[in-house]
């Protein structure tokens, strides 16, 4: 091993990028940290605290994925083999109290097979099965399954990697979730909170597993914990309703772009008619602009709650016409909800605050937030409160809920303006006050000279007598 003790440059605390070069320039490695912005922080190594430093987990192994291949440690092995320990769910949440705003693709994993009643006893025998569809492994640390609202206490994943295309299944007596047999749920969630995958069947026989087999679920005898499905031609496919999975899948829609990549995200657009966001990994997309129509297939999510097509390459992606005027909803604010996740809007209200990226705009029917993301280049000083304001945006959802965001300055209109009035009110007032002095030298003037003509008249009568 051999330690760098002067790197070029520092190294931030709250975040930074690493490069590693050979003899001839070439990039080795790249690592990101914190809230550095590479195009897509949710991959980048949480930052560790004083005293603490981030070591690959497995030496030598290397899946691109910088999250997956780091932790923090509370050991640092300066120029030794890394020693993995200290507690990696409190640093990861102080690196996410940094950052705002971030656009969270976790990898797609699935629930392949349940076995909800097993022959002998359940607590033995229960077991939830994951496979991992990635061609990189995962870190499951943060992951968590449940049986449904009400049910068993959630279980939550730590410190297991699941291996690219790989089975892991979860025993009743490792999650202590209880699968019920007459009707119940599985569901999987990832580290963000996000609901990526659940089961819901109803009463089944003893020692029959759901089993999920080219896309579609059977009964089956064959039981596979932690392995490839197996499925013979004679087990009972199961019908449509008797099990929901939530089966994102493949899909293919049209619309036209109301934001093109990069305003609101690097990996991000909107498209009118399906108010939809279309989210590609890599930034992979073709020259677009507002009002183009495109045709767009991918594969249809979730991420905070708002619908996305999550497409591969820009092939995913094909511009078939143009429409010359793209014009706007306009909308009452109590309004927004789920029916205007991603429609193109506008508002018109009173700005009651503005929260640093945060302007919150009240119209009568309800408050609602605007959110003024850094990459739109919108002068924040131009929103004052008590002005009357029209904004144009996207409808957006979070987990902390709906949001309105504005594309470019353009979508902003102050339509009455309280400092517009105080000036006019300044302007007249000095307006009038010049006008009673003006009068006020006329009436001094008029008196002075009809005085000095006065007294010139008086001069000639006493010269002619």
């Amino acid at each position: 091993m051999i330690v760098v003790e002067e790197p070029k440059g520092n190294l931030n605390n709250v975040g930074d990028l690493i490069i590693l070069y050979d003899g001839n320039k070439n990039i080795i490695d790249i690592v990101s940290y914190g809230n550095w912005d590479d195009g897509n922080i949710f991959d980048n190594v949480l930052k560790a605290n004083d005293p603490d430093s981030v070591a690959r987990f497995i030496d030598g192994k290397n899946t691109s994925i910088n999250y997956n291949d780091f932790r923090i440690t509370t050991t640092p092995t300066k120029g030794l083999s890394n020693i993995i320990n200290g507690n990696e769910n409190d640093n990861k949440k102080e690196s996410e109290d940094v950052i705002e705003e971030i656009i969270v693709d976790y990898p797609k994993l699935i629930i392949t097979e349940i076995l909800p009643n097993p022959d002998g006893s359940d607590i033995e025998g229960e077991f939830i099965e994951i496979f991992n569809l990635n061609e990189v492994g995962v870190d499951l640390s943060g992951w968590k399954l449940d049986d449904g609202e009400g049910g068993s206490r959630e279980y939550e994943i730590k410190n297991i990697f699941i291996e690219a295309n790989e089975y892991l299944s979860f025993s009743r007596e490792t999650t202590g979730i209880a699968l019920n047999n007459n009707s119940d749920n599985a569901r999987l969630f990832n580290p963000n909170g996000e609901l990526v995958d659940y089961i819901e069947y109803e009463e089944i026989k003893e020692n029959i597993s759901y089993s999920l087999f080219d896309n579609i679920w059977h009964k089956t005898t064959e039981i596979t914990p932690g392995e490839e499905n197996v499925i013979e031609e004679k087990q009972e496919v199961i019908k449509t309703g008797q099990v929901k999975s939530s089966g994102s899948g493949f899909m293919k829609l049209t619309g036209t772009v109301s934001v093109e990549p990069g305003v609101l995200g690097a990996q991000i657009f909107y498209i009118a008619d399906e108010d939809i966001q279309v989210y590609s990994y890599k930034k992979d997309f073709p020259e677009l602009s507002v009002g183009d129509v495109v045709e767009v297939s991918g594969e249809l999510s979730e991420s905070g709650g708002e619908r996305r097509i999550k497409t591969k390459t820009q092939n995913n992606i094909k511009i078939i016409g143009k429409q010359d005027v793209l014009l706007p909803e306009d909308i009452l604010i109590s309004d927004i909800g789920e029916a205007l996740e991603g429609r193109f809007v506008k508002i018109t209200g009173e700005i009651l605050e503005v929260r640093g990226s945060y302007v919150f705009v009240d119209d009568g029917s309800d408050e609602a937030r605007v959110y003024i993301k850094s990459t739109t280049n919108i002068d924040k000083k131009i929103f004052n409160e008590a002005d009357q304001i029209e904004i144009v945006g996207i409808v957006s959802q979070t987990k902390s809920g709906y949001r309105l965001l504005p594309r470019y300055d353009t979508d902003i209109l102050i339509v009455g303006s309280i400092k517009g009035e105080q000036e006019e009110m300044e302007e007249n007032s000095i307006k009038n006050n010049n006008e009673r002095y003006l009068f006020a030298i006329i009436v001094f003037l008029t008196v002075v000279i009809s005085f000095l003509l006065y007294r010139q008249r008086s001069t000639i009568k006493i010269d002619t007598n």
